[in-house]
């Protein structure tokens, strides 16, 4: 499955930024990819920054997941290609914060 991750993600990163548009100072980054064994889905995870716009960011990309979708399944040449779903990764939230206070931190000494 990682090579199928692999190409899902840079697939889906070079069709979302020639056909999706996001509203100006927001930075959206897909961070990681899981595929169920059979292929049926596929987890689609994204960041966001800055944060607060994270709601926004997951409306255009339900507005246009039909169409993302479409251009997936015929970009991609193998048999079955994975339903999509686009999850906001908490992960790259919680890294953010930590990066945060360790720079508060380094300003206070």
């Amino acid at each position: 499955m990682p090579q199928v991750n692999s190409v899902i993600l840079k697939t889906l990163g070079k069709i979302i930024l020639t056909e999706i548009d996001f509203p100006k100072g927001v930075f959206f980054t897909l961070t990681r990819v899981y595929t169920t064994p059979s292929l049926d889905r596929a987890e689609v995870y994204f960041s966001v920054f800055p944060p607060n716009k994270v709601s926004l960011v997951e409306q255009v990309l339900s507005d246009n997941i039909y169409k993302i979708q479409q251009y997936l399944n015929k970009q991609m040449h193998i048999r079955r290609v994975p339903k999509i779903e686009f999850i906001y990764d908490k992960e790259e939230k919680q890294a953010f914060a930590v990066e945060e206070l360790l720079d508060k931190l380094s300003e206070t000494e």
